[in-house]
């Protein structure tokens, strides 16, 4: 008999910690290489929120904007995906999957991205009209620390977290310099 408590004891403390703290391994395969993810999985704690919420009363300024200034190294050519909505997933700075507060009848959370397509070093080059001069670019994403309402890893209550790297809101060509 204090096996079979044991073994259940056991056995919700797990089931509870995993839905508090999953893996890796478990982050959405349409989210990878991202700090965030918008696909809610089936082990998102809708009842743990439903919970936490109950009865609060939150005056929240929802969504982001940043207007992209340009300088003068600046230059257009960047593909871009922008996409706006709600957050359900994020990976912290220590690579925990947290779990963004969203409940549709108290609470949610929707903000816009937007990534280069294709970061980093830019297959064409840029033209210096004063020296008749080409030099090349790269796509560049500028990206803040926005802090979203998450799950405390021990699932008690919220507290504010930033995705590691932050949140991409702008893409844009910067000229590289030559050496």
């Amino acid at each position: 008999m204090v096996s079979v408590y044991i073994f259940a004891s056991t056995l919700a403390l797990l089931i509870g910690f995993n839905h508090a703290e999953p893996s890796l391994e478990d982050w959405p395969a349409n989210c990878t290489g991202k700090s965030y993810c918008r696909d809610q999985p089936s082990y998102y704690p809708h009842k743990k929120f439903e919970e936490l919420l109950k009865g609060q009363s939150f005056e929240f300024a929802q969504g982001v904007f940043l207007v992209n200034h340009t300088s003068g190294e600046d230059v257009a050519g960047c593909d871009n995906q922008r996409s706006f909505g709600k957050i359900y997933l994020i990976l912290d700075k220590n690579d925990k999957i947290r779990y963004v507060a969203q409940n549709k009848d108290v609470f949610s959370v929707e903000i816009g991205v937007e990534e280069c397509q294709y970061p980093g070093p830019y297959q064409s080059s840029a033209l210096d009209e004063s020296r008749q001069m080409e030099h090349p670019v790269a796509c560049h994403e500028t990206k803040i620390p926005f802090m979203f309402p998450v799950l405390t890893l021990d699932g008690a209550a919220l507290e504010s977290v930033s995705p590691k790297d932050g949140l991409s809101v702008s893409c844009s060509a910067k000229v590289m310099q030559n050496n």
